[in-house]
């Protein structure tokens, strides 16, 4: 049974019809078809003007579009070109040229079922065939086409990603904005580059502090997840964190004066939470570092956050807050004599 097994699979790879290679490489066709004189590419169909390889009666091959917008015209008469795969080795094989159902050509395709190198130079000119039901057309009347075979070039290897980011490091001035530095301080540690980084925040904290105030998202956590860097942060990053906690505040107010038919009702704490999530940690380190009171503006969006907890993304803000208050209340008392 192993051998009758064998014996079948031998010779269906002897019979299938595989895709021929050149120098180890898949093939596809390039074709430029040459029209009549006075012909003008008619309105296109649902389908649009396509080219590919056809077997009679055979299985379908895959097509490609005419490249109609690199029409040219030599002498007279539009050349269309396009470029078709070619995934066949059969011996017996047409090319089928569709501008619409008025226009659907049919070229034989004389070429070998593994083509070699010769095959890369331009064949001579096809005649289309006709309906063997009608007369033939005059010469004049019909169209040409032409092919050679290419092989189709692998895409260049992928570069490595951490190769880049280092050129994009290297490439920094030291002059560069905080914001182009950042980024590197939160991807795969490289001491090297962790410890400039780290150095630009130190020197630069009031752009830290107009990063924390950054429109754009991304940023501002960047810059809220920094502020734990400087041994002693600048009152501009201070009040910026003050700021950003504020802002939730705000946020969770608007979020508890929404009905619950808006549009806006599920993503809004989904997007405060987020916000609060990266704020706190930046407000410990400000509580921690510099010895203020943390516990006002917590306080403020716990109760807040408080009013509508049930059912949204305020419930994990308001528990969150709770336990920071009480980690707060419990520094506090410590402290006092």
């Amino acid at each position: 049974m192993l051998v009758i097994a064998l014996v079948a699979l031998a010779i269906c790879r002897l019979f299938a019809d595989l895709a021929p290679k050149l120098d180890g490489r898949e093939l596809e066709l390039e074709i430029e078809v040459r029209c009549p004189q006075g012909f003008a590419v008619p309105p296109l169909d649902e389908h649009g003007a396509l080219a590919g390889v056809y077997l009679p009666g055979g299985r379908r091959l895959p097509t490609a579009r005419l490249r109609l917008d690199e029409t040219r015209t030599v002498d007279g008469r539009l050349i269309v070109p396009a470029t078709v795969p070619l995934t066949t080795s059969s011996s017996r094989k047409y090319l089928d040229v569709r501008f619409n159902k008025d226009h659907d050509l049919l070229f034989n395709l004389p070429l070998r079922s593994h083509p070699t190198a010769a095959d890369r130079e331009w064949s001579q000119w096809v005649e289309s065939g006709w309906d063997a039901g009608k007369p033939e057309p005059p010469k004049e009347a019909k169209f040409h086409a032409r092919y050679r075979v290419r092989t189709i070039e692998p895409p260049p290897p992928e570069p490595d990603p951490e190769d880049v980011r280092a050129k994009e490091f290297a490439a920094l001035k030291p002059d560069a904005p905080l914001a182009a530095w950042l980024p590197f301080l939160f991807e795969s540690p490289a001491d090297d580059r962790t410890k400039v980084v780290l150095q630009r925040v130190e020197e630069r904290q009031v752009e830290l502090a107009a990063l924390i105030r950054s429109g754009n998202a991304t940023m501002r956590e960047y810059a809220l997840q920094a502020t734990k860097y400087p041994a002693k942060p600048a009152p501009e990053v201070t009040e910026a964190v003050l700021a950003e906690g504020r802002d939730i505040a705000a946020g969770i107010r608007e979020f508890n004066a929404l009905p619950e038919d808006d549009p806006r009702f599920n993503d809004v704490p989904l997007d405060l939470r987020t916000r609060f999530n990266n704020w706190k940690q930046a407000w410990w380190t400000i509580h921690q570092r510099l010895g203020v009171d943390g516990r006002p503006p917590v306080r403020e969006i716990h109760d807040l956050a408080t009013i509508r907890a049930r059912g949204t993304a305020m419930a994990e803000i308001e528990v969150n807050a709770r336990v920071i208050l009480e980690a707060l209340d419990k520094s506090a008392a410590e402290k006092q004599p």
